[in-house]
């Protein structure tokens, strides 16, 4: 197993969650995935490792991947271009895995072993209000859209304080 394997099993469900928490939205969450993982494994091809907070590294690479999506209205899909990597389909199975991580309680459990201060961080930026907003302005990548035109949003439920 290559490392952003490794990465990619430890962390894929916060990252899900973190996604749909963020747009209500699990196609844009698997779009916005996959493109985190791209990206990720090309900035792992420059430093020939992870670092050691994988997870911190990680959740800054999926923020970065928001951030130029929403600058670009779309969801971007430079990196996997620049892999020539296929786009993995949402199947309903993974529909159902990334509706079970959407939840405050459980995106909660998913990023307790990250550090203090960014498992804060992730908690702080996701709330209903902004997931609405975001998925307002985003569109899915090219290829995303062709495959899926009719695909829901989901609605982003009220976060409860996680106890």
């Amino acid at each position: 197993m290559g490392e952003i394997a490794r990465v990619r099993a430890r962390h894929e469900a916060g990252v899900l969650a973190y996604f749909v928490a963020r747009t209500g939205s699990a196609e844009l969450a698997w779009d916005l995935a996959a493109e985190t993982w791209a990206a990720a494994e090309l900035s792992l091809r420059r430093s020939r490792r992870a670092p050691d907070d994988s997870g911190a590294w990680l959740f800054a690479v999926a923020r970065s991947t928001l951030c130029e999506s929403l600058r670009v209205g779309r969801v971007s899909d430079s990196a996997r271009r620049r892999l020539g990597a296929p786009r993995e389909e949402l199947t309903p199975e993974r529909e159902n895995l990334i509706r079970d991580a959407a939840s405050h309680r459980r995106l909660a459990e998913l990023v307790a072993g990250l550090a203090p201060a960014m498992r804060e961080a992730v908690m702080a930026s996701v709330t209903a209000r902004d997931a609405v907003a975001i998925g307002a302005r985003l569109r899915p990548s090219e290829p995303a859209r062709r495959e899926h035109p009719h695909r829901r949003v989901l609605r982003p439920r009220p976060l409860s304080p996680v106890r």
